[in-house]
């Protein structure tokens, strides 16, 4: 049954926009330090409370001063198990740890959703140039959330969205003149602190490629441009115009400081998926297989605003100084392998479904691709514009 086909896309499609309405983006983070000199390294770190297990006795996401008295040893403990510098000798003593109490909002009075970190690492002189950080501090571990003594349900109801909001910690490194961002999550525990070049490109080319995959509304753009029904080598200039809008834009921010509210790019985002696809269902189907210049124009003048969301995780990753054209350099390319990836899975399934089921089913599911992806892009601008 021919059917089956557009409706497996749709459910795919509208699970793709509720997933990605719910997590696009999301990047909230920790904050630190690490000062380098010739002997030691000094660790300023903000570790929320939740990264510690056994210490917050009353479920409620903060420390008061006695829990932090009471607990002090063992919040010690977790630190010098969580937060480690090694170099070629294996892992460098924390010396003279202390840890405060601070707050990130002014809910909790006299208490503390955060613990700050302050240590300094003892360091031969020649091992500063092969040094690794690991931080396994990341929160939501431990908490009652509504008090009814069932932590373990607490997690498991609030899965993703509980461990992203305490699930990134961000440390900048410096020495000397050089500054280094660290961005640290649950799957990424162990960073070199300043890698070669061909690291930090392979590394950002490897971050560049996710964000594509991860991000819904960068995919369903993409779906859009390939469920046109262009021929193969209009798909692959329509990437390339893609590919150079957001270079252009990434290069804007990079270097000539170009700054945009995500309050306004995240909306416009949504807008270029509703317009390229109504824009597509409104074309008859001998232009759709031979596109135009102007369609080539709309992909890059879409691409420069899609390179304004990337731009923001960019940042958010952290480049600076000799780090950037590398990091950029491996961003793009990351980007790129990330959509001819997507092109060429939808690609291949579009075709064999139209050696399968004929011309007419592959027109249907076509269809059904553009008309998902004007419904999800009006969801998401009306969320966005709201929210």
């Amino acid at each position: 049954m021919p059917i089956r086909f557009p409706t497996l896309v749709l459910a795919a499609l509208v699970w793709l926009g509720v997933v990605g309405s719910a997590h696009g983006h999301l990047m909230v983070a920790q904050r630190g330090t690490l000062k380098i000199d010739d002997d030691g390294a000094f660790v300023l770190l903000s570790v929320p409370v939740g990264a510690f297990e056994g210490v917050d006795d009353d479920g409620d996401g903060s420390l008061g001063a006695g829990e932090l008295a009471a607990h002090r040893r063992a919040i010690e403990r977790q630190v010098h198990a969580g937060l480690r510098l090694v170099d070629d000798h294996g892992p460098r003593p924390l010396e003279g740890l202390l840890v405060n109490l601070s707050s990130s909002t002014e809910d909790h009075l006299g208490a503390g959703d955060q613990l700050v970190v302050m240590g300094r690492f003892a360091l031969a002189s020649s091992s500063t140039s092969t040094l690794r950080l690991q931080i396994d501090l990341f929160g939501d571990r431990d908490r009652d959330r509504d008090g009814d003594g069932d932590r373990d349900r607490d997690r498991d109801r609030d899965g993703v969205d509980a461990r992203d909001a305490q699930g990134t910690i961000e440390v900048t490194a410096r020495r000397g003149s050089q500054t280094r961002a660290l961005l640290f999550t649950a799957d990424r525990t162990d960073r070199p602190v300043f890698p070669s070049d061909p690291e930090v490109f392979a590394e950002f080319a490897e971050l560049g490629a996710w964000h594509i995959l991860a991000g819904f509304d960068h995919l369903l753009f993409l779906m859009v441009v390939v469920a046109t029904g262009w021929r193969p080598r209009h798909v692959v200039l329509a990437l390339t115009c893609f590919t150079l809008g957001h270079a252009v834009t990434l290069a804007a921010c990079a270097w000539g400081g170009l700054m945009v509210p995500a309050s306004l790019v995240e909306p416009a985002i949504a807008a270029t998926i509703v317009a390229m696809a109504a824009w597509e269902l409104r074309s008859p189907r001998h232009r759709r297989q031979a596109p135009s210049t102007a369609h080539f124009a709309a992909v890059f003048g879409c691409a420069l605003i899609h390179g304004l969301g990337l731009a923001t995780a960019l940042d958010e990753l952290g480049l600076a100084g000799a780090d950037r054209l590398y990091g950029l350099a491996g961003f793009n390319v990351g980007i790129e392998l990330g959509q001819v990836a997507i092109a060429c899975a939808v690609g291949l399934g579009l075709a064999w479904l139209g050696r399968r089921r004929g011309p007419a089913t592959r027109e249907v599911v076509l269809g059904a691709i553009l008309w998902t992806s004007v419904a999800m892009g009006s969801l998401w601008l009306i969320q966005r514009v709201v929210g």
